[in-house]
């Protein structure tokens, strides 16, 4: 039989961890993660642990074995995720993200598919919901009008709703082959509705809760309207910005092949039900407008409102 080397590595947050095994036919020590702009982009800055703790891989890849690449998951109390042949980093990264928001949520911490701000005295978070529409454009805005960044793409939040972790870049600086998307706006799409970028200033220090939830919709064909939302749309837009973006049930990672689902039911209960608590704590807004100027001006305007109350 040939002989398999083994290369482990331990990526995480604070001290929760996925362990990704790799083995190939020849030494090889490079990372599996190889660069992780995109993986710190989508998540924040991960962390590689020098300290390996974890008794059974999260995931293992035959990484050079012959024939077709191949993907599954197995649960039945051995849940991980086996690949075979040669697969781009970019669709690792995908599935390295989904196995860390679903380690996340077993461990009671939750990962937010949106942008945050602190803005006249509020954490702000632009949520893309079931759609994203304009998160982004409206974080440079709030950024024009001296707001700071708390994240750019994602946000890591505790049971209670307290802000961990923020992503740092406002933009992806590199997709990964694997992550290509024509569809997305590409890097200066921002000039479309502004004509310099603003400086970005972060929050830095101990940031605390999520004030204020607003779910922007931007299209030069909308009217002004806002819609100060109800619990079960507070809900279903929380649960889809928790869920669509990470647990790619609805994604193909390769050519003709399907994403695994790797999550179980308790896990999607207790996001739903962690969606519910958080909903029902703050208020959400939805807003559209043709730009993310008319947008932050509403957004003014319900701040008004909430400081009255």
């Amino acid at each position: 039989m040939k002989r398999l080397y083994r290369h482990v590595e331990e990526i995480g947050f604070n001290d929760i961890r996925v362990r990704l095994d790799r083995y190939t036919s020849e030494r090889d020590e490079t990372s599996i993660i190889k660069s992780p702009v995109w993986l710190n982009y989508r998540f924040g800055d991960v962390i590689f642990f020098e300290d390996l703790k974890k008794d059974r891989p999260d995931l293992v890849w035959y990484a050079d074995q012959d024939g077709d690449k191949s993907i599954s998951y197995c649960d039945g109390g051995q849940e991980r995720l086996t690949l075979t042949g040669d697969w781009k980093a970019g669709e690792t990264q995908k599935l390295i993200l989904a196995l860390l928001v679903k380690e996340l949520g077993e461990n009671d911490l939750f990962l937010f598919h949106g942008a945050a701000a602190w803005y006249r005295g509020l954490n702000i978070m632009f949520m893309t919901g079931e759609e994203n529409h304009g998160k982004t454009m409206c974080l440079i805005e709030s950024a024009r009008r001296g707001g700071k960044i708390i994240s750019g793409e994602g946000i890591v939040l505790d049971r209670n709703g307290h802000i961990l972790l923020g992503t740092s870049d406002v933009f992806i600086r590199e997709r990964l082959k694997g992550t290509e998307r024509s569809d997305k706006p590409s890097e200066d799409g921002w000039k479309k509705f502004f004509d310099t970028l603003p400086e970005f200033k972060r929050v830095e220090g101990k940031i605390g809760d999520v004030d204020l939830v607003i779910l922007p919709s931007i299209d030069g064909h909308f009217d002004t309207a806002v819609t100060k939302l109800g619990q079960f749309e507070k809900e279903y837009q929380t649960f889809s910005c928790l869920s669509l973006s990470f647990f790619l049930s609805h994604e193909l990672i390769s050519i003709k092949t399907p994403a695994p689902i790797i999550e179980d039911w308790d896990i999607r209960l207790k996001r739903a039900r962690f969606a519910s608590s958080f909903a029902l704590k703050r208020p959400y807004f939805l807003v559209k407008a043709k730009s993310p100027q008319i947008v932050l001006d509403e957004v003014d305007n319900i701040i008004d409102g909430l400081n009255k109350e």
